[in-house]
């Protein structure tokens, strides 16, 4: 995998996805949708339900750093921690935020609104949590005209921090894609937390 590569097309975050799968846990990163043109709350055959979390993402081993989905060379520790909450709302629209850090690169990325929600698999409960796809309007560093989509976020069991070198304690897992209003990818940062929790909370009907 070059580390050297830039994005600049959804075919070619498909294209490159495909490089990186192979060295993912087991929910791996998947090319992102198109976004949506107005609020969308779906769960097609999947259980609806609200998921929230926060924690930190690392790269100890250097993997992912300065990869080209992640501007700016970055020459500190390689870590991410982040903050969100999302689902359906009181009146069965879309909504929640986030919050994302990339320490080394000193990105701030706010999400202010959720536009679309998706669980794609589990209940919600507790024997079987599952995941969820959502996205909305951003700010990076302050500046509106980006558009960031959590594609996917799954709980995996408590806690959310496991063993990720174990393949039957998978840590809870993120993945998240941020476009600028051209379409351009600007950031792609995926892994298991090293650290916090995702929970999913089934919507009482």
């Amino acid at each position: 995998m070059s580390a050297r590569l830039r994005l600049a097309t959804w075919s070619g975050v498909a294209w490159l996805a495909l490089m990186v799968a192979g060295c993912a846990q087991p929910d791996q990163p998947f090319a992102p949708s198109e976004t949506t043109d107005g609020p969308m709350l779906s769960g097609g055959d999947t259980p609806m339900f609200r998921i929230t979390g926060g924690g930190r993402v690392d790269d100890p081993e250097a993997l992912l750093k300065n990869a080209f989905y992640e501007p700016g060379q970055c020459d500190g520790p390689s870590f991410a921690t982040f903050g969100f909450n999302a689902g359906p709302g009181r009146h069965g629209e879309p909504n929640g935020n986030l919050q994302w850090v990339d320490h080394c690169r000193g990105l701030r990325i706010h999400g202010y609104d959720v536009t679309s929600y998706e669980t794609t698999s589990g209940s919600g409960r507790v024997r079987d949590r599952g995941c969820a796809v959502w996205e909305g309007p951003a700010k990076v560093n302050g500046e509106r005209g980006y558009h960031f989509r959590i594609e996917p976020a799954c709980d995996e069991g408590e806690p959310g921090r496991r063993d990720p070198d174990s393949a039957t304690d998978t840590p809870d897992w993120i993945q998240i894609i941020v476009t600028a209003d051209d379409g351009t990818v600007t950031y792609i940062r995926h892994g298991g937390l090293t650290g916090g929790n995702i929970q999913t909370h089934p919507v009482r009907r």
